[in-house]
């Protein structure tokens, strides 16, 4: 039970909650979007991990199967499971990538002093603040040594059409993650279960640690502050909704077969009915503060660049110099533990994020697992599975969410989005053509027409 019980923390504890969580929350007006999140959360996320749970106690079948023996229907999310996998490894690759690079005796993106770096390249950060000079003129006059070693590590081309060379370095890291994760799972809950101990914990403490740390820089608080104030006007865009949904969904590990998964080896009548991204948001909106402060811009242009800085780890003075190559180590075995090789991959990365394993396709597999439940199988039918296997009968808030909340709040969040549907850009700075467009539509149909 205990083993089962830290599986699924381990499954909430992901760069969805690390990294993807408090960018949302910049991105998405601060504090105001924790209500539509906490909505998401009651409405569906809860009654739908409860639902994946149960369903894979009682059949005691994997993913797929499971839902062949109750609803055929719902068997052909598998198509988005595959399309997550595909792009998750190339993330994992990525904290590879970095955590060789950790080994190094002088960190790369800690000094301008690279190969890569131009003339523009500055680390004295005490000197662009004597300067006095605004932020444009900053952002004009000089790039930091942690933008300009991500940029060599993706080497990006002009656009998706040019796709460039092999990056090897990447490639044989992805090939590396690809084998680590066969292992980790070859053997079933055998080479997983006692794994849980150290991979479900191990990332809760370095997050208190990078908290505490956090907390006490200069400038922490002007961060946490830009964390939690809530801009209201911004519930009014169709994109904080569908980030809110897509947000529980990654957080909750939903629709992609995994709490099917676990509650298949759960004895079956086990008591399957029994706050990372907050706490996470803490402690990385704290050093994006420092970062803000010790740069001499603002918050928004710090916190702008998104979930790239999260392969650019904590400044050194947030990692407790000397031993800075040690805690650059640990950061990024948290960031393996929690989670395309061409130099134009960057672009196709983001098309199978935004269309193939997007918001709207997992809302749209949630809504029909949903309807599967408690229209086709039948609520009250399974509800009496579950009095059987836990000795006593739900109240009605999961029945009513299955049947009627869920679907009808998933529906309308993708038909909002689709009225609004603003165009895919790279970095707000490059635009898709049509044809890239089209391939990802093609993407997000594949698992869409099939259910």
């Amino acid at each position: 039970k205990f083993d089962f019980l830290l599986a699924c923390c381990g499954t909430a504890v992901g760069l969805g909650n690390v990294w993807r969580f408090p960018y949302l929350c910049y991105k998405n007006g601060g504090g105001a979007f924790l209500l539509p999140y906490m909505l998401v959360v009651i409405v569906s996320g809860v009654p739908i991990f409860f639902l994946e749970v149960a369903i894979g106690q009682f059949t005691k079948l994997g993913a797929i199967k499971s839902w062949t023996s109750l609803c055929p229907l719902i068997s052909a999310s598998a198509v988005i499971v595959f399309y997550t996998l595909c792009y998750y490894a190339v993330i994992l690759a990525w904290a590879l990538f970095y955590l060789f690079q950790s080994f190094r005796a002088e960190l790369p993106w800690a000094n301008c002093n690279n190969w890569n770096n131009p003339a523009t390249c500055q680390d004295n950060l005490t000197y662009v603040r004597s300067l006095g000079l605004t932020e444009e003129e900053v952002r004009e006059k000089f790039t930091f040594p942690v933008e300009e070693y991500w940029r060599y590590v993706l080497q990006i081309t002009d656009g998706i059409d040019d796709l460039g060379g092999l990056r090897w370095e990447l490639a044989g890291v992805l090939l590396l993650a690809w084998v680590i994760c066969y292992l980790t799972v070859f053997q079933g809950t055998k080479s997983t279960g006692k794994a849980m101990y150290f991979t479900a914990t191990f990332p809760y403490v370095m997050l208190l640690i990078l908290l505490v740390r956090g907390v006490t820089l200069p400038g922490a608080w002007k961060g946490i502050k830009y964390y939690i104030t809530p801009n209201i006007t911004k519930l009014g865009e169709p994109e904080v909704w569908i980030d809110a949904g897509t947000q529980v969904f990654f957080s909750y590990s939903l629709c992609i077969g995994v709490l099917v998964s676990l509650g298949s080896f759960n004895a079956y009548n086990n008591n399957c009915l029994s706050g990372t991204s907050i706490l996470a948001g803490f402690a990385i909106f704290a050093a994006l503060g420092f970062m803000a402060t010790e740069q001499g811009v603002s918050m928004e242009d710090v916190a702008a660049k998104g979930p790239g800085l999260a392969f650019i780890a904590y400044p050194k003075e947030v990692l407790l110099l000397p031993v800075s190559q040690l805690w650059s180590c640990l950061f990024f075995v948290m960031i393996f533990l929690l989670g395309i090789s061409t130099l134009g991959g960057m672009y196709i990365l983001q098309l199978f994020d935004f269309y193939g394993a997007s918001g709207f396709t997992l809302l749209w597999t949630a809504s029909w697992q949903c309807v599967a439940i408690g229209w086709f199988y039948g609520d009250q039918k399974f509800y009496d599975v579950i009095e059987d296997m836990i000795g006593y009968r739900p109240g009605p808030y999961f029945r009513i969410c299955w049947k009627y909340l869920a679907p009808i709040l998933n529906t309308a969040i993708i038909i909002f989005n689709i009225i609004k549907y603003d165009p895919l850009t790279y970095n707000k700075t490059y635009n898709y053509p049509a044809w890239g467009h089209a391939i990802g539509w093609g993407l997000a149909l594949s698992s869409i027409i099939m259910i």
